[in-house]
């Protein structure tokens, strides 16, 4: 099941200002969670009391999820670990 990627402006902005490589290593989880959300990923985590997952790159998380069982994975929101859940 391939699920289209789209990105929040917020999402996008934050993405585009981070170290190129981590950025990269980021977008490439992100792209293969979405060719593939059941299968088993490490760095991939459900998130507690919401709907969504979080995938981890380093200190950075991005917050996402599968929009009204659509085809669409929107990434909500990327930052720093520390900042990315508040």
């Amino acid at each position: 099941m391939n699920l289209t990627v789209e990105y929040s402006k917020a999402a996008a902005r934050f993405i585009s200002r981070m170290p190129r490589k981590t950025a990269l290593t980021l977008v490439g989880k992100i792209n293969t969670y979405a060719a593939n959300p059941t299968g088993s990923h490490a760095w991939a985590k459900p998130l507690t009391g919401v709907e969504g997952v979080r995938i981890r790159q380093g200190d950075y998380r991005a917050v996402c999820s599968v929009v009204n069982n659509t085809a669409t994975f929107m990434v909500y929101k990327v930052g720093n670990r520390k900042d990315v859940y508040k």
